[in-house]
């Protein structure tokens, strides 16, 4: 039985919890008396079974990150190949974060990395989507664009979801999105979203997160003639 729901439902009349031992008629029951009412409940708290035990969270977390320092390993290898083989080469991972600044840390974006990328989608010519699966590691054999999503991991884990179907769908190909009008050009800043100048270096901290984990590409912006 709920206190708080009763509080809440209750709440223009006086309450009056009895809550130690020695009050109770009987044990492990609750009495709640508002005005001449009184509500009683013998009902137990029902502790939640986990989904799983904890050690087989902890190997499901290991086999995570190790499948994803397996994927960073081989991309980083199929993008030094394709690189090479146009006499380009894939800087190392170890360019800083940030540097010392008068008001605190000026946090830094990878520009050796954005230079390399630059300079490999000029001599390649490849278009966007094709530039962009390189980086995924998309394949025509396997051509998921998420590689940290494994059907065989959802099917285990989301048995019993209705839109399994789907949402495997969504892993392999990846998320399709059908719009019924062609959006408005927005020429104005809404006045929710604050100018970029005034926080250039917390936006710049968030996409050099992102760049570092693959989830964004920075380039140089020649590229979008």
């Amino acid at each position: 039985m709920n206190i708080a729901h009763y509080t809440s439902l209750l709440e223009p009349k006086r309450l009056q919890c009895t809550s130690r031992a020695a009050r109770l008629p009987y044990p492990n029951q609750l009495v709640l008396r508002a005005g001449n009412a009184n509500l009683t409940s013998t009902t137990q708290p029902k502790r939640l079974r986990p989904v799983v035990s904890s050690n087989a969270a902890a190997q499901m977390h290991l086999n995570t990150r190790v499948r994803s320092e397996l994927i960073h390993k081989t991309r980083r290898a199929t993008l030094s190949k394709a690189m090479q083989r146009l006499g380009l080469s894939l800087p190392s991972e170890s360019y800083p974060l940030s540097r010392p600044g008068a008001d605190g840390p000026e946090f830094l974006l990878n520009s050796p990395l954005q230079r390399a990328l630059s300079e490999y989608a000029r001599r390649s010519r490849l278009s966007l989507a094709a530039f962009v699966e390189l980086i995924r590691g998309q394949t025509s054999s396997d051509y998921r664009p998420n590689k940290n999503m494994v059907p065989a991991v959802i099917d285990e884990l989301c048995k019993d979801y209705r839109h399994l179907d789907q949402l495997k769908e969504i892993v392999l190909t990846g998320v399709e999105v059908r719009l019924r009008a062609t959006p408005s050009r927005q020429t104005v800043r809404p006045p929710n979203h604050g100018s970029a100048r005034d926080r250039i270096n917390v936006l710049r901290k968030n996409i050099r997160k992102k760049q570092d984990a693959w989830r964004c590409l920075v380039l140089d912006m020649d590229l979008l003639e």
